[in-house]
Parts: structure tokens; sequence; C-alpha cells
């Protein structure tokens, strides 16, 4: 073999490096406009030429984008990513909902079995203590309120708070939709309790719950996060205050800004362990818990249906 000979150099053309970043720009940008350019959804319709532009200046005050069409009478907000769409990204109504229940509740016609309706609210996983319920079926979040079993899937949004419950055995679902956050959280508690009172006939008790003193508190004190929010729980009254900060790159994202809101106070329950409730609107009847490693120690918050993890005291 010939030592001298020259090593053959293979170099990649300029033009060929300018089309791959073409490509991968051009990819990127139906990637956006395909999942993520936010789309918009009518917020009013209909509106007198006064009353859209109040709508309007208050939507600029507050920093949230918005659009208008049928020559201003209709305004379009909530910029929603469509990545959203993935969990459905469909609009609905109580109409719609009672409609969906009824479907469950009874024998599910050609689609679903009776049987596979039951099994849908059996629970697959147990989650004692977690602010959306007890356990979890197929597509159900499971509890009981007042002695009954209650099946049911709410949801929220920016702004929006919605209840979905059914009671099974009894044939009945209750549908609740608010567009005011988060004092649309206290309207749908109060309904539901006046449900239960008045159809139902059965009171939802008071949680028992035990005071704890600062120091008691105070190994449960610190920061913890999420991708989305920070969460600070200090000493407060008879437990603890958890103040609750969306991350600003959040906010970005949802295209929204809303106002911060005072530290929620929650108490510890009796007998529960680490069990927390609140007990004031508007967020009444939320429920949380903390977390424990093996060796005692605080690491980690579940609290307004998420799991946070500690990152200081």
């Amino acid at each position: 073999m010939d030592s001298s000979a020259s090593p053959v150099v293979h170099r990649i053309s300029p033009r060929l490096i300018a089309a791959v970043f073409a490509i991968i720009f051009l990819v990127l940008a139906a990637a956006y406009w395909l999942f993520l350019r936010p789309d918009y959804a009518p917020a009013f319709t209909g509106l007198r030429p006064a009353d859209a532009s109040a709508v309007v200046a208050e939507l600029k005050e507050k920093g949230i984008p918005h659009r208008l069409q049928d020559g201003g009478t209709t305004v379009l907000t909530f910029g929603f990513p469509r990545a959203a769409n993935a969990p459905g990204g469909l609009a609905t109504t109580p109409r719609d909902l009672i409609a969906w229940a009824r479907f469950h509740l009874g024998d599910g016609g050609a689609v679903l079995s009776a049987d596979s309706a039951r099994r849908m609210r059996e629970p697959t996983v147990h989650a004692p203590g977690w602010s959306q319920g007890d356990a979890v079926g197929i597509g159900w979040l499971l509890s009981e309120a007042g002695g009954l079993r209650v099946v049911g899937h709410g949801g929220a949004t920016a702004g929006q708070l919605s209840l979905f419950k059914t009671v099974p055995e009894r044939g009945f679902a209750l549908v609740s939709c608010t567009n005011c956050s988060p004092v649309g959280a206290a309207f749908n508690e109060r309904l539901m309790r006046w449900a239960w009172e008045t159809v139902l006939e059965t009171a939802i008790p008071e949680p028992e719950t035990a005071a704890r003193s600062v120091e008691e508190v105070e190994p449960f004190c610190g920061q913890y996060e999420t991708v989305a929010n920070v969460i600070t729980v200090a000493p407060a009254g008879d437990g603890v205050s958890l103040e609750v900060i969306d991350r600003p790159e959040l906010l970005a994202e949802l295209g929204i800004s809303p106002e911060p809101e005072p530290p929620i106070q929650f108490v510890f329950r009796t007998g529960e362990g680490d069990r927390i409730v609140c007990l004031t609107p508007p967020y009444r009847g939320s429920t949380g818990f903390f977390v424990r490693d093996g060796g005692g120690a605080v690491t980690a918050l579940n609290a307004f249906g998420r799991h946070t993890i500690r990152t200081s005291t």
C-alpha cells in the first residue's frame, strides 16, 4: 500500500447545508402552524357596539389576546395552543353533558354495554386524599359524598370551571358550567350541597379537622414546584396557607394575565395523617395531602389535583 497517498477529504456543499436548514425550518414552521398556533374561540357574540367596545377595552387593559369578527359584534379570545386539542378540543353545554350522563347511567344502547359502563366506574387506582377523588376509574374520578358513591369528571381551564357528578345508584346527575374563576368553584360547591340536601335528601357533612401549632406545621413549610407553578406553604391560622404563583412563561403561552390570588388557607384533617382541606370559599372543600419519604421527611405536596415536588424549606 502506498503510504504517501493523500487522504481523500469530502467537503459538504454549502448549498446542501442551506437546504437542510431550510427543510428543518419548514418542518418546525409547519409543526407550529398545525399544533401550537393559538386557536381563538368566540367569547361574546351579538354584541352591541357600545358593549363590544367595553369588552375590547377590558381585554386590552389585561393584555388578553383577542380578535373581532362579524363587524365587531363577535369577540374571540382564549388563544390556547392547538396542542391543547389532544384531550378533546371541543366545546360543550350543560345539555350535552346531561345527555352524556344519561348515556352512561342507562344501558349504553348499541355503543356501550351496561356491564362495560359499570366496569368503567370501578377503581383502577386508589388515590385517598386527592382533590379530584379518592380513586380513578376508566375515564371517571371516583369519590364519596354524604354516604353516596359519586362518579364524575369535571374540568377547568383559564377562567372556566365545570362540575360533572353522577350517583349511579340513584340515577342522578348534576352539571354546572361557570365562567368565573375562582368564584366558580365556590358556586359549584354550594350547588352540589344544595342538590344533595334537596334532591338526594342527604347532607354532606363537614370534614373533621384538628388545629396544629406553628411548630407542628413547620416541617411542611417551604416551596413546592411544578412546570406550571410554584406553591409556597407557610403557617396560617390553625394550619397552613398555600400561595400559588403561575410561571410567567406558562401565562405567556396561554396568552392570559390573571390577577394574583391571595394565599389559600388549609387545615389538617383529623386522624388522616398529612391530609389537608380548605374550609373557606372560594376553594371550600378542596383537599390535598403531603408526601413523606422513607425517613419521614416531607418531599412533596398534592394539591389542586397536581403533584408538586418540594424544592426548599
